[in-house]
């Protein structure tokens, strides 16, 4: 099943492995908050995601 990852800014990723949401997660946290996220923080918030899921995020476009 996919995973996904949002940040409250309303960045999306997904992927079928949490090694690439992590890095996709820690790439834009980078560019986008200045920061730096740890590998285990990440994991904690990757979650499991069915098709007809909505974006938690009222900003988020879907």
């Amino acid at each position: 099943m996919p995973r996904v990852i949002r940040c409250d800014c309303g960045f999306e990723s997904t992927g079928d492995t949490d090694d690439a949401l992590v890095a996709n997660a820690q790439a834009h946290a980078r560019a986008a908050h200045d920061t730096e996220l740890a590998d285990g923080l990440v994991r904690m918030l990757v979650r499991t995601t069915a098709p007809e899921d909505p974006p938690t995020n009222p900003r988020s476009p879907g």
